[in-house]
């Protein structure tokens, strides 16, 4: 896939600098910079973990492992765990990005 370990690091880095910008973009205080159209779109809780997990069958994510992505999960009803809905393009975008990093990464370890 890589035509050399360098490639691959430069690949990993890109990757590793777009998930931190996401991170950064999800910390406290980030959406009190937000728009008000934007907090309006943000206001409804309606995504639960389960829907998310569904949605990526068969793969399943954790609360925590959300949370290491940047979506710390905003509220709990009893033990189901809610995200926003709009958050979920966000959610997958930070998960690609993340396996691709670990794709480099082992594909420049085994270079």
């Amino acid at each position: 896939m890589f035509a050399d370990a360098e490639q691959a690091i430069r690949v990993v880095e890109r990757a590793e600098n777009a998930l931190g910008a996401a991170r950064r973009s999800r910390l406290p205080g980030s959406a009190a910079r937000a728009s008000a159209g934007n907090a309006d779109r943000r206001s409804a809780l309606t995504l639960r973990l389960g829907q998310i997990n569904e949605r990526m069958a068969p793969i399943t994510i954790m609360a925590d492992g959300l949370a290491r992505l940047g979506f710390a999960a905003p509220d709990r009803d009893r033990s189901v765990v809610l995200y926003h809905e709009s958050d979920f393009s966000e959610i997958c975008h930070a998960l690609i990005v993340h396996v691709r990093a670990v794709q480099a990464a082992q594909a420049a370890q085994a270079a």
